[in-house]
């Protein structure tokens, strides 16, 4: 017993190393023009998932393969009624998006908890090394900006610390997140990382002490003549540009002049000259979906993000739910969720892990109950 034991866990190694090494090419992809690598990853992701389900006779339940086929049905029809004829990557979100559900699936069963966390170690390292070689925080990905190099950072810090019950590390690793968002200097990362920081302070050591550190700290700061803090803010951050910025000019772009039709149907980006000059990114992952398929696959994606954050907080989780609304909040500033070309595919593992686990830990107990 124990000997079979010990081969199953040896072969669960195994797997945890594919998926590492996988993981490690597709972000070292992101420093340089790697956009068929990561294509190419993206189906070595999808073939391994498949030969794990054949090898191991993983069974999947009729309503979930329906639900699958009904999705791509869905997305496919509308990506043919959609204006917008980037068809490379329409289809590259498509299959993208099944291929990290089987990559969710495959991490749960592989109970792989330790994952997000190697994540934000990759990048961590990357983003160290890279800005040592260039000395431009712009320049750490390949014609990506700092912000989307913060969604690299956030959207693993918070998966880490959501499958983690080492509240110690959860911490210091919330703390490391903050320090390379305001390195970072975009406003959005800025926020998150306060947001998850003063979170994860919340859930170690309560609120009461968070109020009596708040209470404490800020007299010293103005005490100590730290007051003009503001001004090093906006001096060295995006702040200093206020909230009117190139993203409110594209929304204004986008939505002026909208029709019936392009509300169902979407709209395309030929006529709007400053999102095409920035290579059709829009800043704005529910904008570029309804671009590519038009309000339904934008509305299911939406009611994906309600459900969850719903289920979460009826369980009385409202910590993980408040994390877990740092991914949409994040999708608003960025095209950084549905799975273009330069994407990052946490919140749908992160979603199938936390309940598979929580319906694990039910099925254990059920079964230790049943055992005595």
């Amino acid at each position: 017993m124990h000997f079979s034991y010990s081969i199953e866990a040896n072969k669960n190694l195994t797997n945890k190393i594919v998926f590492f090494i996988l993981t490690l090419v597709y972000l070292f992809s992101l420093t340089f023009d790697g956009i068929l690598v990561r294509q190419f990853l993206t189906v070595s992701f999808f073939l391994f998932c498949v030969f794990y389900f054949f090898k191991n006779r993983v069974t999947f339940h009729p309503v979930v393969i329906f639900t699958a086929f009904f999705l791509v049905a869905v997305f496919f029809l509308f990506a043919c009624l959609s204006p917008n004829e980037n068809w490379k990557l329409k289809v590259f979100v498509v299959f993208s998006g099944l291929t990290f559900i089987l990559v969710s699936y495959c991490l749960a069963l592989l109970d792989y908890n330790k994952y997000f966390y190697h994540v934000f170690l990759i990048t961590l390292v990357i983003i160290i090394f890279r800005y040592l070689m260039t000395g431009d925080e712009n320049k750490i990905f390949f014609e990506a900006s700092r912000n989307i190099v913060a969604a690299y950072v956030i959207f693993p810090a918070v998966s880490a610390i959501l499958l983690s019950k080492n509240k110690k590390r959860n911490l210091t690793l919330s703390f490391v997140c903050l320090i390379i968002c305001f390195f970072l200097k975009g406003r959005t990362g800025i926020i998150l990382g306060t947001l998850l920081f003063f979170v994860t302070i919340y859930s170690y050591i309560g609120w009461r002490l968070v109020l009596l550190l708040s209470f404490l700290i800020f007299p010293i700061i103005i005490v100590s003549g730290i007051s003009d803090f503001d001004e090093v803010l906006i001096k060295h951050t995006n702040f200093s540009e206020g909230l009117k910025t190139t993203r409110s000019v594209i929304y204004h772009e986008y939505f002026t002049g909208f029709s019936e039709s392009n509300i169902f149907f979407g709209r395309a980006f030929n006529e709007m000259p400053i999102i095409k000059m920035l290579n059709n990114n829009p800043h704005n992952s529910f904008i570029l979906l309804h671009s590519l398929f038009g309000v339904v696959p934008t509305i299911l994606m939406i009611l994906f993000f309600l459900i969850v954050f719903y289920l979460f907080f009826k369980r009385k989780k409202f910590i993980t739910a408040l994390m877990f609304m740092i991914f949409p909040i994040k999708a608003l500033t960025d095209s950084v969720v549905f799975f273009n070309l330069l994407d990052v595919f946490y919140f749908s593992p992160l979603f199938f892990l936390l309940f598979y686990m929580e319906h694990s830990r039910k099925q254990d107990h059920l079964s230790r109950r049943m055992g005595n």
